[in-house]
């Protein structure tokens, strides 16, 4: 099921997609923060639902198309994980940028978006292609600490390591460059980590950007999903398939 809601000054430049699975008040939050801190004319937001059990959700945005809200709903009716609900979303959107953006954050600054913009372009021909926003919380897994901040302004940083993709912009040529969009792996894991290297391989950089913040619940689908004890063997599959990506990168740009 899909439906778009536009308006005849929208004029969207960036598309940001938020995949979720469930955590309902979150996603409601997440939404809530973005419209209340950017102009409807600067973005459009594609909701990609990883078929998550609560059917009746859909019910409930269907409503908003009242509000003549920039949003686009998509469902999965089979689980498919963050990358491929990524793709998805990808996949039904058209602007130039692209910001991936986790369903538990929340943007903490009104000039959230447009800082990042304005650090990729400045950051540019330094090879970077990827920023993410400051977080006070960057979830799960290893990622660059320099990722972690506050509200109050900081300088952009270029970093060393993978960064989340909590709240991140791309550049949609980007992934005609290195071969393709961010690898699904199972249930999540390690997608950021593939992007990183991929990226890094080409010669490509990723950033901070030091002016934009959001907040980040962390660590929500990944509880939900470790109630299952299955999900742990996924994630040691997930890290040999990493290893063995990145070992492929290597000998194919060698």
């Amino acid at each position: 099921m899909n439906y778009k809601i536009t308006t005849k000054r929208l004029q969207a430049t960036v598309d940001i997609i938020i995949p979720f699975h469930g955590h309902y008040h979150l996603l409601g939050e997440c939404i809530s923060g973005i419209l209340s801190t950017t102009f409807a004319q600067l973005h459009t937001i594609t909701i990609v639902d990883d078929c998550s059990p609560n059917k009746g959700f859909t019910a409930e945005l269907e409503k908003d198309k009242l509000k003549k809200l920039p949003i686009q709903y998509i469902r999965h009716e089979t689980q498919k994980g963050f990358g491929a609900a990524l793709a998805t979303g990808f996949a039904a959107t058209h602007n130039p940028w692209v910001c991936f953006m986790h369903a538990d954050c929340t943007p903490a600054k009104t000039d959230w978006l447009s800082e990042m913009v304005i650090t990729m372009q400045s950051l540019k021909t330094q090879g970077v292609k990827l920023v993410s926003a400051k977080l006070d919380n960057g979830g799960t897994g290893s990622f660059d600490p320099v990722v972690i901040g506050d509200a109050n302004p900081t300088k952009d940083v270029i970093v060393e390591n993978a960064l989340p993709l909590v709240c991140t912009l791309v550049n949609r040529q980007l992934f005609e460059n290195i071969g393709g969009f961010v690898k699904p792996y199972p249930y999540g894991w390690y997608e950021d980590e593939e992007l990183f290297w991929r990226m890094k391989i080409r010669g490509y950089k990723q950033a901070v950007s030091g002016k934009s913040f959001v907040k980040h619940k962390g660590g929500t689908t990944i509880k939900s999903l470790l109630e299952d004890h299955s999900i742990k063997k996924t994630m040691e599959d997930n890290k040999l398939l990493f290893i063995n990506d990145v070992r492929t990168f290597a000998k194919e740009t060698r």
